[in-house]
């Protein structure tokens, strides 16, 4: 059986097979659909050619007794497909383990109840509508779940005990749900799943976390004639899907308190699932074999808790579980893009597990359209030129932070039938394979922090949190800083240590012990600390204590928000006078009433106007920064940058990720452009073959949408690391 885990070497996730590190690039060939097996079949032949050893497949695992022998017959034919032309190969088996379609409908008449039913399709009385059909296993089915861990065993266990395949794979991507990403098909159209499962898993887990005390219950939610057998999921849901306009943005009230509870309770029991497949797998295979999923979409889905994805932190902490994987962010990817990652990246490597980039970037063999055509959403590229930067970009920002990938045919169309394509893959693996043993963790000076457990009580994310979330990700990627991303848990552990700037996205539950733990890392000396928007139900003792300053709340009647709307004063009064980056109406509104605080933009409009939104307050060695609005656009986040002395490494508005020992740079605009490196060093241009000897900065003139990486430190010692020849872009 070959043996495959995932260590860390100087700090940094690394793939071992048979004890051998190994550059995580792999070909994932799609295997849905069988007409277009002899497409993917060529595809992994070229690879094969082409020196890539490492490949990934993908296919339905049958829960149900009479399902599950297909699902072997099914993995062993695309594993002859592979073997007839790699005889090396190494394959990522990547499982939907969820029950939908003909067979979800099939269960559905031996389990009454434990279909979803989502909250779209509930009328105002209760009763489900006539023409609903539900096409999945609910997720918090007990009965399923028992079904499919049995499967799950006995499949791995054919595997492991195969006496050809158990030499070949290496991997298991456990996948669940819409596209395996562990959403409930249909949740953003449909809302919550208020099915009889969910329903008795919810009230199983209200008892458990008020101790089965009804007068707990009772004060928690507020109503004293309540029992736990009364327990409902509440609708409609606020925020669920957009549809259901909600007054306030935090659910402080304990009327409120039943939908948070359900939040929290769908991402656990997605972290649950998740934990116990990969149990299973690690218990057969003996714990040599790399486990991952989908999981932790925190900045893609801005900040929706209803997708599940909120308990990550269980599963950094899960011994069990290798890895984690998204596709690039889908927007922002393309020529002249950031690639951004949908995580909180840098909580994932600090607790050494790797990210699994799923690069699904579409490649010119898509479809032949004019240049800029984006129509179906995924930004394409249209020639080999753009492809091949892109490429780069991706590969450099993989090695930096000590990310796996795989190129991605997503349909199994043939995207990436081209030999050239395959020429560059491996040129760019090769550097991959050279760069592993001398790279150490990526250090950020900025420090972007989200505390999964709180998003449970926003009441919606669309249109507030979803802009400090999605919006700001893609700016911080554009800064030309050192950032990074992180869990509020992993924060307060010390693993954002490094940052001279941080910024807390949602600072409502530094309360009680967190809160004490939390002082410690705002007043760290050189420490600024940036808490956005508000503080939810805290009282002005609490805040004055995490700030340093006096806040207080303007409030709306019951039906009507406030606009976020500031002008800039003071020293930042030549700032854009837009609301401070975005205009949104939420209820309350947080103001500082501080005198001692250095104000820099005050509200304009309603209860709140001529009240201070955003302000500095300086201490003897650490400082902290209010802003009362969701989105600090780049010249604000610039500006907070340097009055925190945070290092800038190049052109603003260009990517740029500068890591201890390599920087990939990737233009979004033409003209002059100059990189800085943290001290006097050599500096080898990789993809020019070119050094710049004992310099601080390298300047050129370039067109937009190219991409460059520096090695810098020791002329010598890099040479020593014996890098391949860069052969140049194939075509």
């Amino acid at each position: 059986m070959v043996k495959a885990h995932i260590r860390p070497v100087n700090g940094m996730p690394r793939l071992f097979i048979n004890d051998q590190m190994t550059a995580p690039v792999f070909f994932y060939g799609c295997t849905l659909f069988e007409h277009r097996l002899d497409i993917v079949e060529r595809e992994f032949k070229m690879a094969s050619q082409h020196g890539i050893h490492l490949f990934s497949v993908i296919l339905k695992m049958g829960s149900m007794p009479e399902e599950r022998q297909q699902s072997i017959n099914d993995l062993s034919r695309y594993l002859d497909m592979i073997l007839r032309h790699d005889a090396q190969a190494r394959v990522l088996v990547r499982l939907n383990v969820c029950q939908y379609g003909a067979s979800a409908r099939k269960w559905e008449k031996s389990h009454p109840g434990e279909m979803v039913i989502y909250e779209a399709d509930v009328q105002e009385n209760g009763e489900v509508k006539e023409d609903f059909d539900s096409t999945m296993t609910s997720l918090f089915s007990e009965a399923w779940r028992r079904m499919a861990e049995e499967a799950m065993e006995a499949f791995v266990g054919y595997f492991m005990h195969h006496p050809v395949y158990a030499d070949h794979i290496v991997a298991y991507h456990i996948g669940g749900g819409e596209s395996d990403e562990w959403f409930h098909f249909g949740y953003r159209e449909g809302g919550c799943d208020v099915s009889e499962a969910a329903q008795k898993a919810f009230r199983e887990y209200v008892r458990r976390k008020y101790g089965n005390d009804r007068a707990r219950l009772r004060d928690a939610y507020g109503r004293n004639d309540l029992d736990f057998e009364d327990i409902r999921i509440s609708c409609p849901i606020p925020g669920n899907t957009g549809r259901n306009p909600y007054p306030t943005y935090y659910l402080s009230k304990p009327e409120e308190q039943i939908h948070a509870d359900y939040n929290e309770l769908l991402s656990g029991r997605v972290a649950d699932l998740i934990k116990g497949f990969a149990r299973i797998v690690k218990r057969v295979t003996g714990g040599d074999t790399v486990v991952m999923c989908f999981y932790g979409y925190w900045y893609e889905l801005g900040g929706d808790s209803k997708s599940g994805h909120f308990a990550l932190q269980r599963l950094l902490e899960c011994p069990d579980i290798d890895g984690f994987s998204s596709p690039v962010g889908y927007w922002d990817r393309d020529l002249g893009g950031t690639g951004p990652y949908m995580c909180a990246i840098d909580s994932v490597v600090a607790h050494h597990k790797m990210w699994f980039v799923e690069n699904d970037i579409r490649t010119f063999l898509v479809y032949r359209r004019e240049p800029g055509d984006t129509k179906d959403g995924f930004q394409n590229l249209y020639n080999f030129e753009d492809l091949y930067e892109v490429y780069k970009r991706e590969a450099g920002t993989q090695m930096i932070r000590g990310c796996a990938s795989w190129y991605m045919d997503l349909a199994g169309r043939g995207w990436f039938y081209h030999p050239a394509i395959w020429d560059q893959i491996r040129s760019l693996r090769d550097l991959y394979t050279a760069t592993m043993p001398h790279i150490t963790p990526y250090i950020p000076e900025v420090a972007v922090v989200l505390d999964e457990e709180e998003v449970y009580k926003i009441a919606s994310a669309h249109g507030t949190f979803g802009y400090t979330t999605f919006n700001m990700r893609m700016t911080f990627y554009r800064l030309g800083l050192a950032v990074g991303f992180y869990s509020g848990d992993d924060w307060l552990a010390g693993k954002a240590d490094g940052a001279k700037l941080t910024f807390l996205l949602n600072p409502t539950g530094l309360k009680g012990f967190k809160g004490e733990r939390a002082l410690e890392k705002i007043h760290r000396p050189g420490q600024t600390t940036v808490f956005i928007y508000g503080f939810g139900d805290m009282d002005q003792t609490e805040m004055r204590r995490l700030t340093g300053m006096t806040l207080a709340r303007a409030e709306a009647c019951a039906e009507t928000k406030l606009p976020v709307e500031m002008e800039f004063i003071g020293s930042w009064e030549g700032c854009r006078n837009v609301s401070a980056g975005r205009k949104v109406d939420v209820n309350p509104l947080f103001y500082v009433e501080d005198d001692y605080s250095e104000a820099f933009a005050r509200y304009t409009a309603d209860e709140a106007k001529g009240k201070i939104g955003f302000a500095l307050k300086r201490q003897d060695d650490y400082q902290t920064v209010f802003f009362g609005g969701f989105e600090l656009d780049k010249d604000l986040l610039l500006r907070l940058a340097r009055l925190a002395g945070v290092r800038e490494y190049g052109y603003f508005g260009d990517y740029i990720l500068p890591g201890p020992q390599l920087m990939i740079t990737h233009t979004t605009t033409a003209g002059e452009k100059t990189v800085r490196f943290p001290r006097v060093c050599d500096v080898y241009d990789y993809f020019e073959n070119r050094w710049y000897e004992q310099v601080d900065a390298v300047t050129k003139k370039l067109d937009m949408g190219k991409t460059f990486l520096y090695i810098y430190g020791s002329r010598r010692e890099i040479e020593a690391w014996k890098l391949p020849l860069w052969p140049g872009d194939p075509i």
